[in-house]
């Protein structure tokens, strides 16, 4: 496999750790929802009418999803990757909504992981920037 540019293997290991002391906390995910409904209202709406508990388990799995195609530019987790993006752009999600959902993603994580600190946010933001341009490219 070819490894992305955006993120190297430990900037990527130390995401996933990370995002591991988070999920532990159980409450991650619900603060996640919080903070990136709030945050716009075209990003409530997206969310009106939806399944919260099918869509917390469908987060997480895609979290990890994201940062094991992180690292790549082919293969099982790409191609994963790629349908995830297609269902996303169909369904109107833009560059901007991507933002917003990496700045709650981080925000929640800052709240929830008890080692955060301002390099592991570099982390997260260059072990995602790669999946989230191949889901939301740049306008």
């Amino acid at each position: 496999m070819t490894e992305n540019a955006n993120a190297d293997h430990d900037t990527i290991q130390r995401t996933r750790d990370s995002l591991g002391r988070c999920i532990e906390c159980g409450t991650f995910v619900d603060r996640f929802y919080e903070l990136f409904t709030a945050a716009s209202p075209k990003v409530g709406e997206l969310f009106r009418g939806t399944d919260f508990e099918r869509q917390k388990r469908m987060l997480k799995d895609s979290l990890y999803g994201m940062l094991v195609a992180a690292g790549t530019t082919q293969g099982p987790a790409h191609d994963e990757l790629e349908r995830l993006a297609e269902f996303h752009r169909n369904i109107g999600v833009t560059h901007d909504m991507f933002t917003v959902w990496l700045n709650a993603l981080i925000a929640a994580a800052r709240e929830h992981d008890t080692h955060f600190t301002d390099e592991l946010e570099n982390d997260w933001r260059a072990s995602l920037s790669g999946p989230i341009e191949l889901m939301a490219p740049t306008p």
